[in-house]
């Protein structure tokens, strides 16, 4: 199983790729210090346990829009398909959907 989390903060992916790149968050850890002391950035717990997962994948984005695309190409893998799919208000499908 793949773990993914969908997240707007831009420093959950830095801590994902610091660790991808050198194993400093873990090496951090170890250390014992204050993370958001050693990184420079706010730094939250999950971060930490997210970025250390075996081939997990951060995607830093709306989860309010990234649900549909997630939702879309599931069904597809699954072999069915959505009857109805709900857009984002400022799209022109969104909008079309409201009226």
């Amino acid at each position: 199983m793949t773990p993914v989390r969908v997240d707007l903060d831009e420093n959950f992916y830095r801590v994902w790729e610091i660790e991808h790149e050198s194993g400093d968050v873990r090496q951090s850890i170890d250390r014992g210090p204050p993370k958001t002391k050693t990184f420079k950035f706010p730094f939250r717990m999950e971060m930490s346990r997210f970025a250390r997962l075996e081939g997990s994948i951060p995607l830093v984005r709306d989860l309010g829009i990234s649900w549909l695309i997630i939702a879309a190409r599931l069904a597809g893998a699954l072999g069915g398909g959505l009857d109805f799919l709900s857009c984002p208000q400022e799209t022109p499908e969104g909008k079309r959907m409201r009226n």
